[in-house]
């Protein structure tokens, strides 16, 4: 068994404890409105949703939260290991989503995201000191909750930026790709998938501020 094998294979780690989280994203500096503009455009083509997601509301969840490590590359190995690195011009190119960190934290500052729905892809990668696995995936909200160690990101932090998409929010999503699906002309059907969009996007948006606010007020 490899080490793809033994992290799937493992139960997830539990959530990081509330305080230690909040003392983690304290010093980072809050998205900007169009920080978080281009988070939400970037999320909705971020993955094949046209491919994965529900095609009727209310879809599939996804959460939105602030993680100090958001753009960089996380390397894990078993019992819930991790490293975290810079991605730049030199490190692997796993996904078409790919970009360097200080590309990501231009245009995102420090946001994350994460749907359960989401494809996988794993890579096996030899470190210095070993076997470690390049986990680019988006199906968990896993953040460094104690040095070295994967956390999943408090449970209230995840509640308060949930909101729930279709295959609409993806912009390949069309009367083409649904024309199986439903009765309906070709024109009704994409009034009413461009009418779903604009609802996913701002639905991400409004889950994306009532995080921020959350963990605001919960801060002081």
């Amino acid at each position: 068994m490899d080490v793809v094998d033994e992290i799937v294979m493992e139960p997830p780690p539990p959530f990081a404890d509330e305080r230690n989280y909040l003392r983690s994203i304290a010093g980072l500096p809050s998205p900007t409105a169009p920080q978080i503009k281009n988070f939400v455009s970037y999320v909705a083509g971020a993955k094949s949703w046209y491919k994965h997601l529900p095609v009727h509301p209310p879809g599939a969840p996804m959460n939105f939260y602030l993680d100090p490590n958001a753009g960089r590359d996380r390397l894990r190995r078993c019992v819930h290991q991790v490293i975290y690195r810079d991605r730049t011009q030199d490190t692997q190119r796993l996904h078409y989503s790919w970009m360097t960190t200080a590309e990501y934290r231009q245009r995102f500052g420090y946001l994350a995201f994460c749907c359960p729905t989401s494809t996988g892809i794993w890579t096996d990668e030899m470190l210095e000191d070993g076997m470690a696995t390049l986990d680019p995936n988006v199906t968990a909200p896993l953040i460094e909750g104690e040095p070295g160690q994967l956390r999943r990101v408090p449970e209230t932090v995840l509640e308060a930026g949930k909101c729930f998409l279709t295959r609409s929010v993806h912009a390949l999503t069309d009367a083409a790709s649904l024309g199986r699906r439903d009765n309906r002309s070709k024109g009704q059907l994409n009034a009413m998938i461009g009418k779903q969009r604009e609802q996913d996007h701002g639905g991400m948006k409004v889950a994306t501020e009532t995080m921020l606010g959350y963990v605001s007020r919960i801060k002081q």
